[in-house]
């Protein structure tokens, strides 16, 4: 089913800036749901967007690296095939979020810097090539009960 474009009327979802689209998650869900299946849920919903929207090859996802005790994971990793980017991206999955910031809130200072590390890393031990390198977020804020998720892209989010 093709993302619901008729909230892009905001001059920040520009693509250029980010865009906001609104994806079907299965939100119906009883809320004893365990978090990994509502984490990679919200990872389907970001692939599938990412690829189907923006035309974005996958490379690798939930990528583990490990380098001079650095240790950590990149949710998804993939290549703009028209320009060569490696667009390394953040995934967040907030259930009810309500006002405390929802998903987009829930990448810190700390933990882009650690994605940042990572990403280095990352390029340094595989040899993956790259134009350039950019960090996106795909933030999805699922509501309680029933409904329809928000999914929020944000291009170089840092």
């Amino acid at each position: 089913m093709p993302p619901d474009r008729s909230d892009r009327d905001d001059p920040a979802d520009d693509p250029a800036y980010g865009c906001r689209w609104r994806a079907v998650l299965p939100v119906g869900v009883p809320a004893a749901t365990p978090r990994l299946t509502l984490g990679r849920a919200g990872e389907d919903a970001a692939l599938a967007h990412l690829v189907a929207v923006h035309g974005l090859d996958p490379v690798a996802r939930n990528r583990r690296v490990a380098v001079d005790g650095l240790r950590g994971e990149l949710d998804l990793v993939l290549r703009d095939p028209r320009s060569g980017v490696l667009v390394v991206c953040e995934v967040k999955v907030r259930r009810g979020a309500g006002g405390r910031g929802g998903a987009v809130a829930a990448l810190g200072p700390g933990q882009s810097a650690r994605i940042r590390r990572l990403t280095g890393a990352l390029l340094a031990t595989t040899g993956l090539r790259a134009t350039a390198v950019r960090l996106d977020l795909v933030a999805v804020d699922v509501p309680r009960g029933a409904g329809t998720a928000a999914l929020t892209h944000l291009h170089a989010a840092w």
